[in-house]
């Protein structure tokens, strides 16, 4: 494929400059590219307060419970915490599952979308031991524009404040990026949710910020990913530098060999090291195979190695960056002990293989790492 580049750019695979050839065979009985929609939804503010820079969290807690308790009931699911049956599921007497474990978790809209649950769904998608799908309806606010084109909002100043006052009458944005089928029904009930959560409860703050919301969420983005297209073998070319600008909180989790198994996920802190080429590869190429494998082929890459990719990204060096550490305090009445943290700004690496591009490019659109369905760990790239 050859393509021009706007401002150098890319921001579709026409942009992506070369070819490259993949001899896979076509697999007729399963959809032959992944299709995403992206959402844009307007909220007003009624009231006037401070919120958490990064408000998707916010959003995201708002929406759920009584969305899912709204199609549970309407899937005769259970809508308490009955505890743990012996084999896992979590069930009613009358023997109806919620959330994780229950067994119409492939047929609810909620769960298959918010909660999904592979070992009900399908098995055979349970990859890198990940026994829940990715999420199909990802919300994402103030960091990550609508605009593709846009880059970190203005609200947030250079320090990368965690807070900032939202005087009322207010537009706040909210990017929802949906995947597979399942999801299309539901957007016109997550608007009503966010509607009327946002007249009842309020976005999480100080003191919780009121709103309301456009009733129509416009469609402004279908973006459709031929699977072909994503390169299992390495062609030719070498691109001598590669800017990835981060539209949101970059977060990846790092082993901790010092910690036991039992200790707390580690997560991004202001001491940790500038996220790697090979680290930000591996977790695209995690989160694009699992979007293909759960919405459109399930045996995609099941037979190939992929060692060749992980291998030479650790070949590719750290031209320059300027990466910030951010820290808020999560928006959640959890108890987990840990805030939100992560990175954001700009990273750039020298001599970049052409084949590493496509999977870049998607997952920067799907988000990478902790909180992707919050909106965590979107970017586009730019070349050299």
């Amino acid at each position: 494929m050859v393509g021009t580049m706007k401002n150098n750019t890319i921001q579709s695979m026409a942009d992506i400059p070369g070819s490259i050839e993949d001899a896979r065979e076509n697999r007729n009985s399963f959809r032959s590219e992944l299709v995403m929609r992206l959402f844009r939804l307007e909220m007003t503010t009624l009231t006037s307060g401070v919120l958490n820079s990064w408000f998707s969290p916010a959003v995201r807690g708002l929406v759920l419970k009584p969305l899912r308790d709204q199609l549970c009931r309407e899937n005769g699911g259970y809508q308490a915490n009955a505890g743990r049956s012996e084999n896992g599921l979590r069930l009613d007497p009358q023997g109806n599952g919620y959330c994780r474990g229950c067994l119409k978790n492939g047929d609810c809209g909620y769960g298959r979308v918010f909660e999904p649950d592979l070992r009900i769904i399908d098995p055979r998608l349970i990859h890198f031991s990940a026994e829940q799908g990715l999420r199909g309806i990802t919300f994402a606010g103030k960091f990550s524009s609508v605009d593709t084109h846009e880059r970190v909002s203005p609200l947030i100043d250079k320090q990368h404040s965690s807070q900032v006052h939202v005087p009322s009458g207010s537009e706040l944005l909210l990017r929802m990026l949906s995947l597979g089928e399942a999801s299309q029904p539901l957007i016109p009930r997550i608007v009503q949710a966010l509607d009327t959560g946002g007249k009842t409860s309020g976005l999480w703050g100080q003191p919780p910020v009121f709103f309301s919301v456009n009733p129509k969420a416009a469609c402004t983005e279908t973006w459709s990913l031929p699977i072909d297209s994503l390169p299992t073998a390495f062609c030719g070319g070498i691109l001598p530098s590669v800017q990835i600008v981060l539209q949101s909180l970059l977060s990846l989790k790092r082993s901790d060999r010092s910690q036991s198994v039992a200790s707390p996920r580690r997560f991004t802190n202001q001491t940790s090291a500038v996220p790697t080429f090979r680290e930000i590869f591996s977790n695209s190429l995690r989160t694009v195979r699992r979007a293909v494998n759960e919405f459109a082929d399930p045996t995609f890459l099941s037979e190939l190695q992929l060692g060749q990719f992980i291998n030479s990204a650790q070949q590719v060096e750290l031209i320059d960056h300027d990466l910030r550490f951010f820290e808020q305090q999560r928006a959640s009445r959890r108890t987990d002990g840990h805030n939100q943290t992560g990175w954001l700004g700009t990273v750039t690496f020298r001599n970049v293989p052409l084949a590493y591009l496509p999977w870049l490019t998607w997952a920067g659109k799907l988000g990478i790492g902790d909180s992707r369905n919050c909106g965590a760990g979107l970017f586009h790239l730019v070349i050299d």
